[in-house]
């Protein structure tokens, strides 16, 4: 705020400032590893990937989308994500794509 005085009187300005970040493709900041896990334990795979806007993140499994199949769970912490296999079968051998 800006006030401005003199003797015939006291005037004020204000304004406020909005700051938008500006848009920037998704890029890995982090990429998976390849894992190791036994037969009944549990795997996590991990990167962490940012862009302006929040990036969508897609998971997949020799191919097809992991959404949509109980066994997986997802998270997301900021700009970390994790796909999770809390119980490691002999189907779950295979390629693990993380897509933003």
């Amino acid at each position: 705020m800006l006030q401005v005085t003199n003797k015939a009187g006291t005037v004020e300005s204000s304004a406020e400032l909005e700051v938008q970040a500006k848009d920037f493709p998704p890029k890995f900041s982090a990429e998976m590893k390849d894992q190791r896990a036994a037969l009944g334990g549990e795997v996590t795979f991990t990167v962490k990937a940012s862009g302006h806007p929040k990036p969508t993140v897609t998971w997949q499994f020799n191919g097809k989308d992991v959404a949509s199949i109980g066994e997986y769970v997802t998270s997301s912490d900021g700009d970390k994500y994790t796909l999770t296999v809390d119980e490691v079968k002999t189907e779950h051998l295979g390629l693990y794509t993380c897509k933003v």
